[in-house]
Parts: C-alpha cells; structure tokens; sequence
C-alpha cells in the first residue's frame, strides 16, 4: 500500500489504484465527487468512513485532513473547492470584460 501525504490545501483530480491511499489537507466546503471505482474516505473532523461510489458527491462541511482510499479497483476522483457564488459565479457566464462597475 502506497501513503501519499501532503500538508497542502489541494484541488485537482486523482486517480488512484487499489489500495493506495492519498492524504491531504482540505479547505472548509471542499467537495469529492467519484467519477470511476469506489472511495473510502476518512475525515479528521465528524470523523467516521464515508463510501462514495461513481457518480457520488459529496460535500465537507469543515476542513481538515482527510484520507482518500481506493478500494477493490481503481479509483478516480475529483477535490472541488467552494461552488462560486454572487459576482464570482455571474463571471462564469460572461465573456471577460462584459461587465463592468
């Protein structure tokens, strides 16, 4: 079994093979959404194991570390930060300069 640990706030994509863990620590409101395998996810705070099959997201209400495992096969997941809101989000849809103050 692999351990890969970091200490830094991180967003991205993961892709982990059976067994192999990933530890990291996560911004408050970060969201997991599995798009292949299954994952084992284990929080620092609220503590207890959380299973997120394909297609499942899941969204943590505080930071902290947190323990990603991929269980049986392989597994590929996503780490989100907050979902943009207010002005953030508006900017999204609009092409760069459109809107102005």
């Amino acid at each position: 079994m692999q351990n890969l640990f970091t200490r830094e706030l991180i967003t991205g994509e993961f892709c982990l093979d059976a067994g192999q863990t990933h530890a990291t620590r996560l911004a408050p409101a970060a969201r997991v959404k599995v798009s292949h395998g299954l994952v084992w996810l284990t929080l620092e705070q609220g503590g207890g194991d959380i299973w997120l099959h394909a297609g499942q997201e899941f969204e943590l209400p505080g930071g902290g570390l947190a323990v990603f495992e991929a269980a049986g096969d392989c597994a590929r997941f996503q780490v989100l930060g907050r979902p943009a809101t207010g002005v953030a989000h508006l900017m999204r849809w609009f092409p760069h300069g459109l809107l102005r103050w």
